[in-house]
């Protein structure tokens, strides 16, 4: 329905500012507008199918935590651009013990978890696969398109760079079958570590573990879910008081939006029929940028108030049970 669609874009908003947003589906369609517009009623159509709200609501103690467990996929620091860093150990991936669909909700929750790490101006995140100890056992074609549908469909203009590090010989036989899936943008975005020394041309050696040619002294573990970690996600009073307070901010948004619009089609009509002072000076094209500007500060309030409804919207992650994520939004490595 309209009113799901319309709860799923601000689902989807998070802490961001909006235009932030929709400028990641201009850009990853050249800026057509209406490809733009279509892809990003196709995400929010995916994203009620795939229930992510429900997956973030329900957390870790909905998953298949095998691969937290186990430390195959995680988040840890920041490359030279702040952009947070995902290591994925793929010798851990065993689709056998993992269907697909489990893995599928996994992926969905740890792309929901990364966006509460980037805050602007950084945009991006990045990935290092690790291959230390790659065999035929641990290839899945299927999760491998489901990852690249994610960034190129339904989080598009997310990934800062995806490296590859410790790579067999025989992995290039299959990336020689996956780049065909890959468009241009995000084909581009790959790096190979045929060295691991090379990791440290993105992230400071400082940042990076051991393993990878680093000196962070950061050992992974995984403390498992509280039950009192998650006592107001059962507190509907304190999450409708709270959705409200977002709410009545995103529609001052709206409205404050709809006022630059106005402003810019005055100034545009002005322009037209001569009357106007020029582009950027004074007359109508100052009320435009002033009705533009007006527009950021109730970005940020709704970023503060989409921090205070979070609880009881997410299961808290690992991430909060460690400090990393701090309830205002916060994050320190």
């Amino acid at each position: 329905s309209l009113e799901e669609m319309r709860q799923e874009f601000w689902n989807l908003i998070m802490h961001d500012h909006p235009d932030s947003l929709l400028l990641r589906f201009l850009r990853a369609r050249k800026w057509e507008v209406a490809k733009a517009l279509s892809a990003a009623v196709n995400t929010l159509q995916w994203r009620i199918r795939e229930d992510v709200a429900g997956i973030i609501r329900d957390g870790e103690a909905a998953l298949n935590t095998r691969p937290l467990q186990l430390g195959q996929s995680y988040l840890h620091g920041t490359d030279r651009n702040q952009r947070p860093v995902c290591y994925i150990n793929v010798r851990y991936h065993n689709k056998e013990l993992q269907p697909f669909q489990d893995i599928r909700r996994f992926t969905i929750w740890v792309m929901e978890t990364t966006r509460l790490m980037i805050h602007a101006p950084v945009e991006t995140a990045d990935i290092i696969f690790d291959l230390a100890d790659f065999t035929m056992a641990n290839m899945d074609f299927k999760f491998v398109k489901f990852i690249i549908q994610c960034f190129q469909a339904y989080y598009p203009e997310s990934l800062g760079v995806y490296i590859v590090s410790s790579a067999p010989i025989f992995f290039w036989g299959v990336w020689q079958m996956i780049t065909p899936w890959l468009d241009p943008v995000v084909a581009s975005k790959f790096h190979c570590a045929r060295k691991l020394t090379e990791l440290q041309e993105f992230i400071a050696p400082e940042n990076l573990p051991p393993r990878l040619s680093g000196t962070d002294d950061y050992e992974y573990y995984y403390p498992p879910p509280r039950a009192e970690d998650d006592v107001r996600l059962q507190d509907v009073e304190g999450r409708e008081a709270h959705q409200a307070t977002f709410t009545a901010i995103s529609d001052r948004f709206v409205e404050a939006t709809r006022k630059w619009i106005d402003a810019v089609r005055r100034s545009s009509s002005s322009n037209d029929d001569g009357s106007g002072s020029g582009s950027g000076s004074g007359g109508e094209d100052a009320e435009a940028i002033e009705a533009f500007k007006a527009r950021d500060p109730i970005a940020a309030e709704m970023s503060v108030a989409y921090f205070k409804l979070d609880p009881y919207i997410r299961a808290r992650t690992f991430y909060h049970r460690l400090g990393v994520l701090g309830e205002d939004g916060s994050c320190d490595w």
